[in-house]
């Protein structure tokens, strides 16, 4: 099955990306990387968190994906400012927001919206050597490798369902 994923790397620069990929479990995750196609991305400077995510919504609303993939919040302690800065929260949120208010049935969507944690750059999950290594490495562009760790997240989740529901697993 293909799957159109749209992951957004929330922030006062926002990073996007949306490709589509094949999501068969029997298929190497590399061979799946590599095959991907209609792939857009981009950075988006934030003067407004509203006007972000009526940005990002209109993006969305463009390329049609079957799944939203937000960047969720999550408090490490305060900015070199002495302040904590929510600006990826209040983004995310109002995209989501959107989405589920003004909603996508005008153009038939029918997908979903999933939230997951930053991972870690140097050593998580998707780490900048994965990044590489996938061919999803965007120089000069942070906030778009940002998206894509979260776009690759998903599609490991749902290449992990896919094999549960072949084994009959729920």
């Amino acid at each position: 099955m293909d799957v159109r994923i749209f992951a957004v790397d929330a922030g006062a620069t926002t990073g996007w990306v949306c490709a589509r990929v094949r999501v068969d479990e029997r298929v190497d995750l590399a061979d799946a990387v590599a095959g991907r196609n209609d792939e857009v991305y981009g950075q988006i400077q934030m003067p407004d968190h509203f006007e972000g995510a009526m940005e990002l919504y209109r993006l969305v609303e463009m390329w049609n994906p079957d799944m939203l993939v937000i960047e969720d919040f999550v408090l490490r302690g305060m900015g070199s400012t002495g302040q904590v800065g929510i600006s990826s929260c209040r983004i995310g949120c109002y995209l989501a927001g959107i989405v589920a208010g003004r909603g996508m049935s005008g153009i038939g969507w029918s997908g979903g919206v999933a939230w997951y944690p930053a991972p870690a750059k140097k050593t998580g999950p998707v780490s900048d050597a994965v990044l590489r290594e996938m061919g999803l490495w965007v120089v000069g562009q942070e906030h778009v490798r940002s998206a894509y760790r979260m776009w690759l997240l998903h599609l490991r989740h749902l290449r992990k369902v896919a094999n549960n529901r072949r084994k009959g697993v729920r």
